[in-house]
């Protein structure tokens, strides 16, 4: 006679749940032979549970999860590797989990997850990636603007979105009570109002400097030569 088992189907309902053949109470193979005894005798095939784990990002836009298999089962306690990709322009902000389980750092980008007793849901959250960016003039005070702002005076400091396209201006000439400052150049070597990209960078703070050259006189339309 042979005695033969395998994987067996979660019961009806438990979704995200699965059985693991384990052992015979014989120490037989997954599927051995056996010969039947003159008394009656139990044969118990063991197995143990498994649970579903899910990985996403949210928003599922902003970044990546890598794990050694999303939609994959693990056993209670078994320790899964988890990693966080933002994409440009947004960071990783912290992990979540939907229904226990434990990160050994949930605020860090790269750390382990420990399977709970039930299958889980693992979220990496991200957020705009903002950098602070500082206008400024030389000599400083005159006006500057962003996307066609209002101008300020200089130096304006404004949060952008990392990876995206912002338009910088000046004008010129500026001045009044007999001085005026005609427009050299920017620090970027940009045109009066030019387009920029802001790459991703560890620097809180971007200094881009419109430098003017001073003239002095009578009238407020003299200009440079």
């Amino acid at each position: 006679m042979t005695a033969a088992t395998g994987l067996r189907d979660a019961p009806a309902g438990a979704t995200g749940v699965q059985y693991v053949w384990n052992s015979w109470s014989d120490s037989g193979a997954i599927s051995h032979s056996i010969s039947v005894p003159s008394t009656a005798t139990t044969y118990t095939a063991s197995f143990s549970t498994q649970y579903q784990l899910t990985t996403q990002a949210s928003p599922s836009a902003d970044g990546s999860v890598t794990a050694p298999t999303s939609g994959g089962y693990y056993a209670s306690g078994a320790v899964i590797p988890v990693v966080a990709s933002a994409n440009l322009g947004y960071q990783f902000n912290n992990w979540t989990t939907s229904n226990g389980g434990a990160f050994t750092s949930a605020t860090s980008a790269s750390t382990n997850f420990t399977m709970p007793s039930a299958p889980a849901t693992v979220t990496a959250n991200f957020v705009v990636n903002n950098v602070a960016v500082t206008l400024d003039t030389s000599p400083q005070g005159l006006l500057v603007s962003v996307n066609g702002g209002t101008p300020q005076a200089a130096p304006l400091t404004v949060p952008l979105h990392v990876g995206s396209q912002q338009t910088i201006a000046t004008s010129t000439p500026q001045g009044s009570n007999g001085t005026q400052y005609t427009f050299l150049s920017w620090s970027d070597h940009g045109a009066l109002s030019h387009t920029i990209t802001f790459p991703r960078s560890p620097c809180l703070r971007i200094l881009l400097t419109a430098s003017a050259r001073c003239i002095w006189g009578p009238s407020p339309l003299r200009t440079s030569r």
